[in-house]
């Protein structure tokens, strides 16, 4: 299990956050995302592709499943590109 903290309430290309618990592997390996809002959402990791499952904002604002691409350095993460 990997756990992310985003620096946002929500993913977007440029979006940043740090992985704050487990570690990035080529395998697939469950996640959670904690956002800045306190919400959280559980997800799939995979490489650099993040599987992420519908969830509300703090504000109750729906989020759909998406994906998205992500770049590290170190710990820190960023979101490239929306996949799907």
């Amino acid at each position: 299990m990997i756990e992310i903290e985003v620096f946002h309430t929500h993913l977007y290309p440029g979006a940043k956050g740090r992985v704050t618990a487990g570690s990035a592997t080529a395998a697939e390996t469950p996640a959670v995302l904690l956002f800045a809002d306190g919400m959280r959402a559980d997800a799939r990791l995979s490489g650099s592709v993040l599987t992420v499952a519908g969830y509300r904002t703090a504000a109750g604002s729906r989020i759909a499943s998406k994906v998205w691409k992500l770049s590290f350095d170190g710990t820190d993460i960023a979101v490239t590109a929306r996949i799907a």
